[in-house]
């Protein structure tokens, strides 16, 4: 099943899972996950180029899910996160980022990261929900117009 999934369904998946996720992490964050976090979104908003973003970003990520402290919810998102490894999505991935420009691409996904690690330090879960799914629509917006 994983193997024929689309970057569209991959999306599709982040958004219905990964906004709860966030929700999850403003709750059991602790300062060390919020350290981390806020290292990664820096990272991510200073990438030079599409590797070192993806590396970034795929790290934020799962970053957040550990900040959830939960071993089912890290086990589903290293699952979804899998999906990401694979070659469409790194082509499309690719592409996108070419497209949007380096530097406006990487500093938007930077500040959105950014807004999320802000959600989650306050315990914010709505916040933090709404950040990641703000973040996610950004890149699916980006997606439809590649």
């Amino acid at each position: 099943m994983i193997a024929t999934a689309s970057t569209a369904n991959l999306i599709e998946a982040r958004r219905v899972y990964e906004p709860a996720l966030a929700a999850a992490a403003a709750q059991s964050a602790t300062a060390d996950d919020i350290r981390t976090l806020r290292d990664l979104a820096r990272s991510t908003g200073a990438a030079q180029d599409w590797r070192e973003y993806e590396h970034y970003d795929d790290a934020f990520h799962k970053a957040v899910a550990r900040a959830s402290a939960n071993p089912l919810l890290i086990a589903i998102f290293l699952t979804l996160a899998s999906v990401r490894d694979r070659a469409p999505w790194q082509r499309k991935h690719d592409a996108l980022f070419r497209k949007a420009g380096k530097h406006d691409y990487t500093a938007e996904q930077g500040e959105l990261h950014s807004a999320i690690v802000d959600a989650i330090e306050a315990r914010d879960g709505e916040a933090a929900r709404r950040m990641m799914l703000n973040h996610l629509d950004s890149i699916r917006g980006l997606l439809e117009r590649t």
